[in-house]
């Protein structure tokens, strides 16, 4: 787990440089190169949820249910009250670790991000991937989000991932940031 620490805490700081820096920690068995499915039934995803939210000790959880529509690297996300979000994500590092003693891969990502008018995105009928989503967010102190998602795919197949979001312009101390992580990656693991 050293080692880990050492490769997400390294990672961040040579790629935080505060402008809107996103950081992706995606968790579960690598399909391709961005899909990721954590195979647990659904009792073991709502202590999941539990755990979590009790080591976080966060109150802020929503849930959503939108569409997401993907063209290149803007994303639309349409959700079921009206409301549609458009984003730019660029990746601009990734880090892949593969772990012979865990149940799943980590793709780390380093997004710079802005957000755009929905208008921006090209016409619904032209995108690389649509997704229906349901997810739940804990929210811990604007730095941290753990996302828990289930996606079904205009394939038909469907995923449970856990992506937990890092706002580069909320980081403080790089150690006990890395350190909260890796408390809920253990968890994850025993599931």
């Amino acid at each position: 787990m050293d080692n880990i620490k050492h490769y997400i805490e390294n990672f961040i700081k040579k790629n935080n440089d505060k402008k809107k820096t996103l950081f992706e920690i995606k968790l579960g068995k690598l399909i391709n190169d961005f899909k990721f499915n954590l195979n647990i039934n659904s009792i073991a995803w709502y202590n999941l949820i539990k755990d979590i939210k009790k080591i976080t000790n966060s109150t802020n959880i929503k849930y959503y249910k939108y569409k997401k529509y993907c063209y290149r690297n803007l994303q639309l996300d349409s959700h079921q009250n009206g409301i549609q979000k458009c984003s730019y994500k660029k990746p601009k590092d990734i880090l892949d670790i593969t772990l012979k003693n865990y149940n799943y891969d980590i793709k780390i990502i380093a997004n710079k991000i802005s957000m755009l008018p929905s208008h921006i995105f090209p016409n619904i009928k032209i995108y690389n991937s649509e997704q229906e989503i349901e997810s739940i967010v804990i929210d811990y102190d604007k730095i941290l989000k753990i996302i828990f998602i289930y996606s079904e795919y205009e394939d038909k197949t469907n995923t449970n991932q856990i992506i937990i979001q890092i706002n580069g312009n909320y980081i403080k101390n790089h150690t006990l940031l890395v350190d909260k992580i890796l408390e809920i990656i253990k968890i994850i693991n025993m599931k």
